[in-house]
């Protein structure tokens, strides 16, 4: 299973729920709407306090962050930089490391620090 740590603008939730439905991780329920992880486990957590502050946790232009936890058994790297070629939508997500995915200077999934909640 590969951990993923999400994280948008609130603007951007639906380009990042549809980024995880081109990459398989991700699926949407036609009539409810309601978004799953199929084979693993995706944990909508929202705007997420600064645990020092208490004040939601933003962009470097002070929009707030919208948080979001995804377990699956989609290795999402491989598949988008397999992808990225011919999805422009994966190729921007990929050019701006870290605006959906966080993720270290080599691409590894990487936890929050204080994260809201973790799977068990």
């Amino acid at each position: 299973m590969n951990d993923h740590y999400l994280r948008c603008v609130e603007t951007d939730r639906t380009t990042l729920v549809q980024l995880g439905v081109v990459l398989g991780a991700l699926a949407i329920d036609p009539d409810t709407g309601t978004v799953s992880a199929p084979g693993g486990a995706w944990d909508e957590i929202g705007h997420k306090p600064d645990w020092q502050t208490g004040l939601p946790i933003c962009d470097p232009h002070g929009v707030p962050y919208w948080h979001a936890n995804l377990r699956t058994p989609v290795d999402l790297r491989a598949v988008a930089t397999a992808l990225a070629p011919t999805h422009l939508a994966i190729a921007a997500g990929l050019a701006v490391e870290g605006r959906y995915f966080v993720v270290d200077a080599a691409g590894a999934a990487v936890p929050p620090a204080y994260p809201a909640r973790v799977f068990l």
